[in-house]
């Protein structure tokens, strides 16, 4: 994969993090407001959980993208190295 492919996975998986706790915190509040109000939670906890799964998928995807941009090697390593002259001919 190339760095820009690399920096492009790491953008969507910085969001997808971002989404994914903000989600999470929004269904920890409702279930709170279930139980104080004395609604069944399952549902919503079970819920919570998937949620909470695919957060850890998400921040595994993400980091995994930063480690290979981390060691990724810069696009132009991979051009020739320019010959502009001879250099036995710098006598």
């Amino acid at each position: 994969m190339n760095r820009e492919m690399l920096v492009e996975h790491l953008a969507l998986a910085k969001v997808e993090v971002a989404d994914d706790e903000l989600a999470i915190a929004q269904q920890k509040h409702l279930i709170s407001e279930l139980n104080r109000d004395g609604h069944a939670t399952l549902g919503a906890e079970q819920f919570l959980h998937a949620l909470e799964i695919t957060h850890a998928l998400h921040v595994a995807c993400r980091n995994h993208a930063q480690r290979e941009l981390a060691t990724a090697i810069p696009e132009w390593e991979f051009l020739p190295t320019p010959r502009c002259h001879d250099p036995g001919k710098l006598k």
